[in-house]
């Protein structure tokens, strides 16, 4: 009984072992086969992933990837900022993941040593592509700094919530007509920018701009001329009419005067 025993966990071990070195002896060559990839990298904690599936753009960028060296042994616990997958004809999945700009971590094996930083130079450029700003693979990346032209920014407004404070109680309004928006976002006239997070404002006013591909914008009023502006920094406008407006529509809401930088 204990010999069948023996003989079933062998058979186990045997069927769900990882990839042996035998069975991966040149770890560049099966990845230059891929069909597609699929590029894994991280903005503020975020996983993106883009896809590069046409032929030509596949050959150009495995055109960059050359191994110098491999050596066989799983690296646990390492954080996976930068990832691509090569994907085979035959529909399996290869998974390596930036360790450095020339070296890879292919999944259940071990280390890919590269010749040089050409292919993970080519991950990055994809990835800034698709992003429209710097991204590096093997770091944790800053969202794009939308306040750079927020005029224009806040012109692709889909709806618009606006809060303030009544007696400690956190209110808000929502406006979603074309006319209503463009006549509010019309009064954000930009003086100045000024990148730098603003931490500890008490947001007893702010407006949160819904944009049309789904993304928020929520900027906090500390006076009638300046939003810290989410994350990014802050915004400094020329006039006060986009705080008197914002100001005119809660106090219309409540049946009473408004003030969105006081608790009311």
């Amino acid at each position: 009984m204990r010999s069948l025993t023996t003989l079933m966990a062998f058979v186990l071990y045997l069927l769900l072992r990882p990839p042996a070195f035998a069975e991966v002896k040149h770890p560049g060559d099966d990845l230059k086969r891929a069909k597609s990839l699929k590029i894994g990298y991280t903005v503020k904690g975020e996983r993106r992933t883009l896809t590069v599936g046409d032929p030509r753009a596949v050959k150009d960028v495995l055109a960059t990837l050359k191994v110098e060296g491999a050596r066989e042994g799983v690296h646990a616990g390492l954080l996976a900022f930068g990832t691509v997958d090569f994907v085979m004809e035959d529909g399996s999945v290869v998974e390596t993941m930036f360790v450095r700009p020339g070296q890879l971590d292919r999944s259940h094996w071990g280390e890919i040593r590269l010749a040089d930083t050409k292919f993970y130079d080519r991950v990055c450029e994809l990835a800034s592509e698709e992003e429209g700003k710097n991204i590096d693979v093997l770091k944790n990346n800053k969202p794009l700094s939308v306040a750079k032209d927020p005029e224009k920014e806040v012109a692709k407004t889909r709806t618009l919530k606006i809060g303030y404070t009544v007696r400690g109680q956190t209110k808000h309004l929502t406006i979603e007509g074309p006319k209503a928006i463009q006549d509010l976002v019309s009064a954000i006239k930009v003086e100045g920018t000024q990148e730098g997070m603003h931490l500890g404002l008490l947001a007893f006013g702010w407006v949160e701009f819904t944009l049309e591909d789904g993304s928020v914008i929520k900027a906090l009023f500390s006076k009638p001329t300046r939003l810290s502006w989410g994350s990014w920094g802050t915004v400094d406008l020329k006039e006060a009419t986009f705080y008197d407006k914002v100001c005119e529509l809660a106090s219309k809401e409540e049946g009473r005067k408004v003030d969105v930088l006081k608790k009311n």
